[in-house]
Formats: C-alpha cells, structure tokens, sequence
C-alpha cells in the first residue's frame, strides 16, 4: 500500500526542526530525510513515520520514495576493543529518488 502526499501543496510549510534519524542508513536516505522535512508539514510528517512503521512505503511524487529494509542479525565488531558484539536484527529507512529527481540531477 503507497501513500502519495501532495509536495505542491506542502511546499509552503517550512518547518525547521530537523527530523530525527537513528540506526545506520546511506547517506542518500539520510539526506532524502532531512529535504522532505524541510518541505512537509509535522502533521503529514506523522503519518509518513506511522506509515514506515506499519511496514508501508510512502512516495513523494516527484521526489521520490521511502521504504524500510530488514536487516539481518550479525555478529559486529567494536572498533575501539576489537570486542565481537552481537548486533540485532532491525529495520532501516531507505530512500529511491523519483524519475524527475535523477533525470535533474543527471544532466
């Protein structure tokens, strides 16, 4: 189940307060999270983040798409012991920019 949100009429929304983001994901998703919440009001914030929650994929037409990815349980490494650490299975963001978003940014 997709969820569009109207970007156009969000546009005049601005809200500065960073979005906060935890676990580890790319760089890309990192900042495709940081953009949408400068561009879409709290309250339709909410319901992307309840909408990811439930497992669900929420599309920013022509912006792109966001989605979670499982990740699997593994065995890490604390990089200041060298200490083997079990590190849990968990559920990321992920971001895929819309076709208008990579056609502008390849030119």
């Amino acid at each position: 189940i997709a969820a569009a949100v109207d970007v156009e009429r969000e546009i005049a929304v601005v809200d500065p307060a960073p979005v906060e983001v935890t676990g580890i994901m790319s760089i890309a998703t990192e900042f495709a999270l940081l953009a949408a919440d400068m561009i879409v009001s709290p309250a339709r914030r909410q319901e992307i983040i309840d909408r990811l929650a439930d497992n669900g994929r929420v599309e920013l037409r022509g912006f792109g798409a966001f989605s979670t990815r499982a990740r699997d349980a593994r065995t890490g490494r604390n990089p200041r012991t060298g200490e083997t650490v079990d590190v849990g299975a968990k559920r990321v963001p992920y971001f895929k920019p819309g076709k208008e978003m990579r056609s502008r940014l390849n030119v």
